[in-house]
């Protein structure tokens, strides 16, 4: 599923798909082909991860995270390879910065009820 943040970037075919994003507390029965920020009362994901590759190391860990970071302002985001167990980074915007903080060791993040994500290093 694309996320759509403005007119102009779905204008353009700029599109953004995360591998998984979750947007808690909303209406889960109504059916959706993508997720329209402002059709959502201007929510964005709580929570982004992304599958990590050889080939996307660089687009995740830079123009990917400063999106996330400073546009849609995910509270959490997090970048892993399958194949390189070591590969797990995290990170969450604090409420005192705008910048995300590096997560560190042990990640457990509790995106819902039904949801517990659980990293170790």
């Amino acid at each position: 599923m694309f996320i759509y943040y403005s007119s102009k970037q779905a204008k353009n075919n700029d599109f953004r798909g995360p591998d998984f994003f979750a947007v808690l507390n909303v209406d889960g029965n109504r059916s959706r082909q993508g997720w329209v920020v402002w059709e959502e009362e201007g929510r964005y994901p709580d929570v982004i991860i992304e599958l990590m590759s050889p080939s996307t190391k660089n687009v995740d860990l830079g123009p990917k995270k400063n999106l996330y970071q400073n546009t849609f302002k995910t509270r959490d985001y997090f970048v892993y390879d399958p194949f390189n167990p070591d590969s797990l980074q995290g990170w969450s915007l604090n409420s005192n910065s705008i910048d995300y903080e590096r997560k560190k060791e042990r990640i457990i993040v509790k995106v819902s009820l039904f949801l517990l994500l659980e990293f170790r290093k």
